[in-house]
């Protein structure tokens, strides 16, 4: 499940791929950890970033990734 942030005016979308997860800071900051174990985690300042979008909810991942999927509301 990918993770797209849209970014202040002048700077690029910032991506992720399977296994990334992002949550948000009791400060607004926005993080976005990786899951490859390489890649350094990235934080985003409250006036930086601008969207985010993505299929999961914030938060580490669950054991099982069935459980990661947001249900769609019952209307």
């Amino acid at each position: 499940m990918a993770i797209h942030v849209r970014l202040g005016d002048f700077a690029p979308e910032a991506h992720s791929g399977d296994g990334d997860w992002y949550e948000f800071l009791p400060s607004g900051v926005l993080a976005v950890h990786f899951g490859n174990g390489v890649r350094s985690s990235e934080y985003y300042a409250p006036g930086f970033w601008r969207q985010v979008t993505s299929d999961q909810r914030p938060g580490p991942p669950p054991a099982d990734p069935a459980e990661w999927a947001i249900a769609e509301a019952p209307y």
